[in-house]
């Protein structure tokens, strides 16, 4: 086990993810209509985190408080955008795979209601993270939902947010300031994307590799 991530998230990731890959071997259905998808995602998720790379690099040579909690929350909004939305995309192939369909609503490229059947499905403007969330919550897997703070996304997506001098975050409400553990969070999303990462590879690599 990996000793970074911590054993409950690592075991609790494990009985969500590796049921998935039970059907999922060479030969089978789901190899044949989803390894080269699974492969086109997985080559877009290593770009996606050899940029988090450079941005962490970048917050290391920072000083001044309100720059570094900057940074952070630009850090937490990329790793959902471009690892998190990863993983989740992969997962919701391997569940549509099994035959879980994913509806999607018409847009302006389909005038009809179809089904989630390729990466470019799950790149709909018709499917949000929110409705991707629920989805595998629905089914399952509600890891992704527990990790990933949607209203914190969406208010540094929106700059519904703004920092004090001593760089301490807070979210903008109709409640008033709500702050934010910036350690705390962006520790749980690595803690748990590593793991869902591990997970994903390890059965890949049995499938390429099988005894």
């Amino acid at each position: 086990m990996d000793s970074t991530i911590p054993k409950e998230v690592e075991d609790e990731v494990r009985a969500q993810l590796e049921p998935l890959f039970l059907d999922f071997y060479t030969g089978s259905k789901m190899y044949e209509a989803y390894y080269g998808c699974l492969e086109q995602l997985a080559e877009r998720l290593d770009k996606a985190t050899d940029f988090i790379r450079i941005v962490k690099r970048a917050y290391e040579d920072l000083k001044e408080p309100r720059a570094k909690t900057a940074l952070e929350a630009l850090t937490y909004l990329t790793q959902i955008e471009l690892v998190g939305s990863g993983l989740i995309d992969v997962t919701i192939l391997l569940l549509v795979a099994k035959g879980v369909d994913l509806h999607l609503e018409p847009d302006y490229e389909h005038r009809y209601t179809r089904h989630v059947t390729s990466p470019e499905d799950l790149d709909s403007p018709s499917l949000p993270l929110s409705v991707k969330l629920d989805y595998l919550k629905l089914n399952g897997l509600p890891l992704f939902a527990k990790f990933i703070d949607k209203d914190m996304r969406n208010r540094i997506a929106h700059a519904d947010f703004e920092i004090d001098d001593d760089g301490r975050l807070f979210l903008l409400t109709k409640k008033g300031k709500k702050e934010v553990d910036m350690a705390q969070k962006l520790g749980s999303i690595h803690d748990y994307v590593t793991a869902v990462a591990k997970v994903i590879t390890e059965q890949m690599e049995r499938v390429r590799q099988p005894k």
